[in-house]
């Protein structure tokens, strides 16, 4: 039997280069295809993270590192679903607060062991300033062993990043350093600003009017990244849109205020607990609306 009998045995055909196997039902040319959509898929998911990473470092770490004192002086009071989860842990339970900015949430509980994290260098410096345990990193990569602490929290932090696969990294982080039956606590910006008609603390200080704004989709643009234009919101008002610039006004005690825009991806509905399920080790225990932001409570299992 020559060569050319022994290909047409096994089913492949030479003359219109289909290599097709009868016993597999596979040919090469959708291989070929579906390759060819893998790369694709993977160059336009390195893209992404490629601006992703620009838009987080132009309007979220560099931006917290000028306003962080401003910032810091603004944010003093714990709030009280979050300081209920720390109480809840038994005495000498280990907690790592994941973009601790200046701490406030370390000041809590003398009877357990408390360290915090954050991307900003100069909030860091006031937790210094406060002798507060906490240290550089971002949350997509926590130098702290698998297994290993008792709880964590993340409170404003997952908004600011600007990729789905990005905000799962942190949360695939999370559970990562928690041990066995470790809880987690997630907080993020939701884009519904009321509920059961009543307006969240950040429409309430709205001083200009009391009346809501007429919803328009209409918004200025900053062009962060030619294939990403990102609308900059209103302050004080409803959320149009689900990835957006909010301005932050630095006053000077002059005329001559500076205004940031920092980058949220605020959440919809279900979108949090969505998420939390995409990572195979935990289960969320608990999910609720809270003063304007959707918020998780998750076990390692």
């Amino acid at each position: 039997m020559g060569n050319r009998d022994q290909i047409k045995e096994t089913g492949i055909k030479m003359d219109n280069v289909e290599l097709k196997n009868r016993e597999s039902g596979c040919s090469f040319s959708a291989s070929y295809n579906t390759k060819k959509q893998c790369v694709q898929k993977q160059t336009e998911s390195l893209e992404l993270s490629i601006i992703a990473a620009k838009v987080e470092e132009e309007n979220v770490h560099r931006i917290y590192n000028e306003i962080a004192q401003h910032f810091s002086e603004t944010r003093h009071s714990p709030w009280p679903q979050v300081a209920e989860f720390i109480s809840s842990l038994p005495p000498g339970a280990s907690l790592v607060d994941i973009g601790c900015g200046n701490g406030k949430y370390l000041l809590a509980r003398e009877d357990i062991i408390k360290i915090g994290c954050d991307r900003s260098e100069v909030l860091l410096g006031v937790c210094q300033e406060r002798q507060l345990n906490a240290f550089l990193c971002d949350c997509l990569a926590i130098p702290v062993r698998d297994n290993s602490v008792s709880a964590c929290i993340s409170i404003a932090v997952i908004h600011h990043l600007a990729s789905k696969e990005r905000r799962l990294q942190a949360v695939k982080e999370m559970a990562r350093i928690l041990e066995k039956s470790g809880r987690g606590l997630i907080y993020v910006w939701a884009k519904n600003q009321e509920a059961d008609r009543r307006k969240s603390s950040y429409l309430r200080q709205n001083k200009k009017s009391s009346k809501a704004p007429p919803l328009t989709l209409a918004a200025e643009e900053v062009v962060v990244d030619e294939k990403l234009p990102l609308p900059v919101h209103t302050n004080r008002t409803q959320f149009l849109h689900r990835d957006i610039l909010v301005p932050w006004k630095l006053k000077d005690g002059t005329e001559n205020n500076k205004t940031f825009l920092r980058f949220y991806h605020v959440f919809e509905e279900g979108e949090l607990e969505e998420l939390c399920g995409q990572v195979q080790d935990i289960r969320v225990i608990k999910s609720y609306y809270d003063q304007g932001n959707w918020c998780a409570i998750f076990e390692k299992i």
